[in-house]
Formats: structure tokens, C-alpha cells, sequence
């Protein structure tokens, strides 16, 4: 058991140390990548020898194309039971209280069904995320 131990140990520590050898290497890597650039700052403002200014220096940010994967259906349609109110229920939703109040949440639910309805979120989501059970939910 105790040389089953030591030998885990020996293990883990051949394993941080080569951990550690690779982030060595990777950080001598970036650090000549920097050299690199400096010395060809370095090189251009003695041979032109013109003054070194941050416009000089400043790299254009060109963005990679837009490639929409699977986002070229359209959405699906919304269905009521994802934007109707929660019904009356127990006792006193079967005598019929809280019906009222049902109705008028369902008219101010009614709109988010028309398309570009603004601030629509269906029953259970908000702006922010999704808590399930709506569309685009797995």
C-alpha cells in the first residue's frame, strides 16, 4: 500500500514538473514573438528614421465573415400554451374566482403571439435567458 502511495506521488510530481516545463516553454515562445515585433519597431525607426508615433504603430482589425450555422431557418411559430397564463385553480378556481383576473392577463398575453411584438417573452422566460419549456428550448 505505502509503495503504491509513493509511486502516485512520483507520478503527480513527473507530471506538475513536465506541467511546468511546458509552460515555460510556452512563455519563452510569446515572449520571443514580442522580441520579435520590438526589433522590427526598432529596425523600421532607424532605417526610415522617422518618427515613432502610435498611429505608426496601430493595427487595423479586419473581422472574419459571418458564417450562420443552422441559423438560417426561420423560428419556429409561437403557441399559445407557451404565453397563456397560469388558469384559476383549486377550489376556488372551479367556483369560478380568479376568472377575472385570468381573462385580463390573457388579453395582455394575446399581443406577444403577433410577430414583432417587442418585449414578448413567453411564460417562464425573461429577457436575459430562457428557464425552459419555450421555443428554442431542447
Amino acid at each position: 500500500m505505502e509503495a503504491e502511495a509513493k509511486r502516485k506521488a512520483r507520478e503527480e510530481k513527473l507530471a506538475y514538473e513536465a506541467a511546468r516545463a511546458q509552460e515555460a516553454v510556452d512563455k519563452t515562445s510569446v515572449t520571443e514573438h514580442d522580441i520579435a515585433q520590438l526589433q522590427t519597431v526598432l529596425r523600421t525607426a532607424v532605417v526610415d528614421r522617422s518618427p515613432l508615433t502610435f498611429e505608426a504603430l496601430r493595427q487595423e482589425f479586419t473581422a472574419p465573415a459571418f458564417t450562420p450555422k443552422g441559423r438560417n431557418r426561420p423560428a419556429p411559430a409561437p403557441r399559445w400554451e407557451e404565453y397563456e397564463p397560469e388558469p384559476p385553480r383549486g377550489l376556488l378556481g372551479a367556483l369560478g374566482f380568479g376568472r377575472r383576473g385570468y381573462e385580463a392577463e390573457a388579453e395582455l398575453a394575446r399581443p406577444a403571439l403577433r410577430p414583432g411584438t417587442p418585449g414578448a417573452h413567453p411564460r417562464g422566460e425573461e429577457a436575459g435567458g430562457q428557464a425552459g419549456g419555450g421555443p428554442g428550448s431542447a
